[in-house]
């Protein structure tokens, strides 16, 4: 993969698009079956322990079985390690860029980006939910008792103010985050990933041109650790582009024993929800996401078919609208997700409920991010344009914007690991 002079856009690995595109939807699994549908009823990390008490399985076979499904079910329905996959993703595709043609004005440039980049599409979902907030439209308090997910009562239990939604979706959600009083409870998120692409700027202005830059590196990588670990994985997404511009790097990665070892690390990767709900303790938690989410996209690199399949038409879609699905499931979710339940809880049986408010909810979801892809489009062109004005640049035409056939680009400034 070279840099071409005349692209100003970061070269990015396109599969990557995949691999971000499908962490947003097992998110989105994480929300409507362990979180809110499957709360009291569902599988949950220690239900092969609970079937061994109730002497339900017969013996080792079905043991195992039902293991191997509680590891999957959890592994596709855990929302540490996807968002610890954007951390790690937003790392790479902010640095990419500089790494191949270290010009210091790249880093300027997507720093301007950034803040702009971010709060547009946020403050525009945080006014459709304070929308629907002030029309009654969100029914989470109400189907926390029947659904039996004392999570969903978490949100919305105040009452929204215009002054609350601007300071909360301008400065409140990078600075000064509070879970109780968001408007959408994923933003959480916002405050690494604001910082932590900071970090990578700073980190490349002061050691991206030295010679000998891995100590000083390693000296910021050891400083994070102890100030905040929830940083690494950005660090780590630097790392990643540096190292996979060495043309032996390359190489290596290439040869017939890479997919070895990428399949040992995804299988290992399986267990890490399980295993990390048992036996790490929570403060380690962040450690374990950034380890966990370091070796799929590694492994992703080195395993030419999961490149591929991650390439294809669907994980294209799903990379798309990765952000807008992020931002948008939340109000979908508390709304009419939680609406559907109420209407029907009494009509239909659990199970058929269940799987009839997941299917609806989860359309509704992607539907609604594909609309909303308007708006984080808009958010892009708009920070593109704020850097322009800032630097004096001349905006891009269209010729300017056409990609060589041989590489994948996409705007470095523009990237949040959810979404280009």
């Amino acid at each position: 993969m070279r840099a071409q002079c005349g692209d100003e856009d970061a070269l990015r690995l396109r599969y990557l698009d995949g691999l971000r595109g499908w962490a947003a939807v097992i998110v989105l699994f994480c929300h409507v079956f362990p979180f809110y549908l499957l709360r009291s009823t569902g599988p949950s990390a220690d239900s092969a322990r609970r079937l061994l008490e109730k002497g339900a399985l017969a013996g080792y076979a079905e043991y195992a079985l039902a293991s191997l499904g509680i590891v999957f079910y959890r592994f596709f329905t855990d929302g540490l390690i996807p968002v610890y996959v954007f951390f790690v993703l937003s790392g790479y595709v902010l640095s990419v860029g500089y790494v191949h043609r270290r010009r210091g004005e790249m880093i300027a440039d997507q720093a301007l980006r950034r803040y702009i980049r971010l709060t547009l599409p946020i403050a525009s979902a945080c006014l459709i939910a304070y929308c629907l907030m002030k029309l009654g439209w969100m029914y989470n308090q109400r189907v926390s008792g029947p659904s039996g997910s004392d999570w969903m009562k978490e949100f919305y239990g105040w009452p929204a103010t215009l002054v609350s939604l601007i300071r909360f979706s301008l400065f409140d959600v990078y600075f000064d985050y509070s879970h109780v009083h968001s408007y959408i409870f994923v933003l959480w998120t916002m405050q690494i990933e604001f910082f932590g692409s900071f970090l990578v700027f700073c980190t490349l202005a002061l050691f991206g041109e030295l010679g000998k830059r891995w100590l000083p590196y390693g000296i910021v990588f050891v400083v994070v650790c102890l100030i905040d670990r929830t940083l690494i994985p950005f660090l780590f997404g630097l790392f990643i582009a540096e190292l996979h511009r060495r043309d032996d790097v390359r190489r290596m990665l290439a040869r017939p024993a890479s997919k070895i070892v990428a399949s040992i690390l995804l299988v290992a990767a399986l267990f890490v929800p399980v295993l990390a709900f048992h036996f790490v303790p929570r403060s380690a938690w962040s450690s374990v996401g950034s380890v966990t989410a370091v070796a799929i996209v590694v492994s992703v690199m080195m395993f030419a078919p999961l490149q591929q399949v991650l390439s294809c038409r669907a994980s294209k879609f799903v990379g798309k609208i990765s952000f807008s699905l992020y931002l948008i499931h939340p109000l979908v979710i508390c709304s009419f997700g939680s609406w559907y339940f109420l209407a029907l809880y009494e009509r239909l049986d659990r199970p058929i409920l269940i799987a009839s408010c997941a299917i609806l909810t989860i359309a509704l979801s992607v539907l609604c991010a594909l609309l909303f892809e308007v708006v984080d489009t808009w958010g892009v062109k708009a920070a593109r344009r704020f850097s322009g004005w800032v630097l004096h640049k001349p905006l891009r035409g269209p010729a300017m914007d056409r990609k060589p056939a041989h590489v994948d680009a996409t705007p470095a400034g523009e990237s949040i690991g959810l979404s280009e």
